[in-house]
């Protein structure tokens, strides 16, 4: 299957301890049975090695995970000071549960970039998740790329089985605002169904974990329309040249929903409207060509810009849901 994977341009992050095989975390404590003993780690890094570095992965250390413990800690200690040494031109990084905003400082060495997990918990309280852990690890851990490495997945069922799903809307939401909070690293996208191949008629666990609803089968979920988006996103960044983004704090609106990223140069920034209002800066845009894109229908429009009360201002869309707002420095005339 990797040699597969590999073919087809995939790049491999593998999950080397998911949390249920570690002891003292949330999930071993549900189900204790798989635990896997300590003195077996060696016997299995070795192995993994053997089995899986020649394809280049990314070693995911820990999957879904808490550190309550210094005894669960141990565990993704060996792990990553094993792989770090057999195999230390493969990438490091650590899969956390979600909304978890802080990961133990004795791993920060060997970790080549920071994944958080904004979740699929849909509590008001909870919504700002994809932003605020963003500048949490951008803000307060030592410099490396990040991404938010779960967002809420298309068609998920809201957690703790709570009535609704997440939909196309709602999965570009979470994705826009990580980008543009400091995880510019990339984005992970997921359907629900897909990865645990869903079939109709199969039973599915509820119960487990966060309590999700249960899924269409993966032949329906591998279509959904919200990959699409997330590939726009790329495309985006592809023709924009967009290669790294900087949170930007020139957004004068109450709301901390409306997220803005600059390129290092601030030759480009990137503004995510999730519901039409007029944006009001505090910077003036007139140097900038301005765009507005409708990210439901990729429809482009100019906007209306000017000055008022001493804030200036882009106006409002005449979209159905929410936009990307792009300005690029005009160029100078010779």
């Amino acid at each position: 299957m990797c040699e597969m994977a590999k073919a087809k341009g995939f790049e491999l992050a593998l999950v080397v301890l998911w949390c249920n095989y570690v002891p003292d975390t949330w999930a071993s404590e549900k189900v204790p049975d798989n635990i896997m003993p300590y003195d077996f780690l060696d016997g299995y890094i070795k192995k993994l090695h053997e089995t899986f570095t020649g394809f280049d992965p990314i070693y995911v250390i820990s999957g879904d995970t808490d550190f309550a413990t210094e005894r669960a800690k141990s565990y993704y200690k060996k792990a990553s000071d094993m792989l770090k040494q057999l195999a230390p031109q493969c990438l490091q990084t650590f899969h956390i549960r979600g909304r978890l905003d802080s990961v133990p400082e004795e791993f920060l060495g060997n970790m080549d970039f920071y994944m958080y997990q904004s979740g699929h918990n849909a509590q008001p309280e909870n919504m700002s998740m994809p932003y605020t852990l963003a500048q949490t690890f951008y803000k307060n851990y030592p410099e490396k790329p990040i991404l938010n490495s779960e967002p809420c997945y298309e068609q998920m069922g809201y957690s703790h089985r709570m009535y609704g799903r997440f939909y196309p809307y709602d999965i570009r939401r979470a994705g826009w605002m990580s980008l543009l909070s400091g995880g510019c690293a990339g984005i992970a996208y997921g359907a629900h169904g897909i990865y645990s191949w869903h079939r109709v008629g199969q039973r599915f666990g509820a119960g487990l974990g966060e309590g999700f609803d249960a899924p269409n089968s993966w032949n329906d979920a591998v279509k959904y329309p919200g990959a699409w988006d997330y590939g726009y996103m790329k495309y985006i960044f592809r023709i924009y040249g967009i290669q790294s983004l900087i949170p930007a704090d020139i957004i004068a609106n109450p709301s901390r929903d409306i997220r803005c990223a600059m390129t290092p140069e601030q030759e480009k920034y990137l503004i995510y409207v999730p519901n039409n209002t007029c944006v009001r800066l505090t910077m003036n845009p007139k140097d900038f060509e301005i765009v507005t894109i409708d990210l439901m229908t990729r429809q482009v429009a100019y906007p209306e810009v000017g000055e008022k009360k001493g804030l200036h201002f882009i106006g409002m869309h005449r979209f159905e849901q929410d936009a990307l707002v792009i300005l690029t420095k005009k160029k100078k005339e010779i």
